[in-house]
């Protein structure tokens, strides 16, 4: 941990920015038109008390300058001892943009700012282009953007989709939101996507993922940095709705997607498992009737699915259904040739079949 008097010794570029704050600071064209308005204007008197005003503000406002600075300079030593080799020139930079902010809860920012954009391989324009952004978005539209980005790539639990918990961010009709909408839009960090919606929706651009990046640790683009989890995962759920004889269905089923090296959660129907939890593909179950000629055939269909929403009634590749004899399903018997055996048979093939077009590490 490296104190404020080790940031002393630091030579080179901390000077550089020491001498910035001093040029900053000997700037005195408001306090000469301040001056000019009260020896040329009958309100001498009554400016008299703001030029007196005026010099106690811009005292604490050098304060906060220079405090900022040292919490800057402080910072990069900090968190991160081996200081890139930062151009100079984009040093003195982000030091103006720092010094020239008035919220004190972006000081982290540049410092995270400075040494990513020194660590990075884009040019100097594009590095300036990122800092002008980073300069005139406010803290709490760097929060809203963060958040925006989270919601948009992570599952978050609460939510029962991405697109659920980005409308639940964007759809507050606040003028923060608004504005803060309306801001990254002109920044090009998000773009309004052409569809017929109630409200409207946005895409993220590449824009925004370098901005984080830049701006943020891997650990605070994390769910939990802004009050979140994200949502359990598992390459298979078996949503447990018509239990077969013995508890075969699903238990037999589980078992052998578990042995080719998968993850497998049962849940019931009736539970709120989409807000909780998500899976590569899901089974479902379900009973049919299939009208013959002479006469009726039940069956129960087993369902794989890459969404627990996705159409039964009309399957898009890979999504199937493998139909099972309502009496085999259902069937205790045991022998060789029994159901019970023809339905572990009928299990194997719907596990192969996951594996294959679901799980494999080669599928489109």
């Amino acid at each position: 941990m490296h104190s404020r008097n080790e940031m002393i010794n630091q030579p080179g570029i901390i000077v550089k920015a020491k001498n910035e704050l001093v040029e900053i600071m000997k700037d005195k064209r408001v306090v000469t038109l301040i001056k000019l308005i009260a020896d040329e204007t009958p309100l001498g008197k009554v400016t008299k008390p703001l030029r007196q005003g005026y010099r106690a503000l811009i005292q604490i406002e050098n304060e906060q300058r220079r405090n900022r600075l040292k919490d800057f300079i402080v910072g990069i030593a900090q968190d991160n001892p081996e200081i890139p080799d930062i151009p100079p020139e984009d040093f003195l930079a982000v030091v103006r943009k720092l010094l020239q902010d008035d919220e004190d809860e972006k000081v982290y920012l540049y410092v995270h700012l400075c040494v990513t954009l020194a660590r990075s391989h884009l040019d100097r324009d594009t590095r300036l282009y990122y800092l002008r952004m980073a300069s005139e978005l406010t803290f709490s539209q760097i929060k809203f953007a963060r958040e925006l980005y989270l919601r948009s790539n992570i599952p978050l639990k609460g939510y029962l989709s991405i697109e659920a918990a980005k409308e639940a961010l964007i759809s507050a009709e606040n003028g923060m939101t608004l504005r803060a909408l309306s801001t990254l839009s002109n920044w090009g960090l998000i773009k309004a996507r052409n569809v017929v919606s109630d409200t409207t929706v946005y895409d993220l651009t590449e824009d925004m993922q370098q901005l984080m990046n830049l701006l943020f640790s891997p650990p605070e683009l994390m769910p939990e940095a802004i009050g979140y989890e994200a949502k359990d995962s598992w390459d298979v759920i078996i949503v447990n709705h018509l239990r077969s004889a013995n508890e075969q269905f699903p238990t037999c089923l589980h078992q052998l997607i578990e042995k080719k090296g998968f993850s497998v959660e049962v849940v019931e129907r009736e539970s709120n498992f989409r807000e909780m939890k998500l899976a590569r593909c899901y089974i479902t179950t379900g009973l049919y009737t299939k009208n013959l000629p002479y006469r009726e055939v039940e069956y129960v269909a087993i369902h794989a699915l890459k969404h627990p929403d996705n159409s039964t009634a009309d399957l898009t590749f890979p999504d199937r259904r493998f139909k099972v004899p309502k009496d085999s399903f259902f069937s205790k018997g045991l022998g060789k040739n029994s159901d019970s055996n023809l339905l572990i048979k009928k299990f194997d093939e719907i596990a192969s079949y996951i594996v294959e077009h679901f799980l494999s590490k080669t599928q489109n």
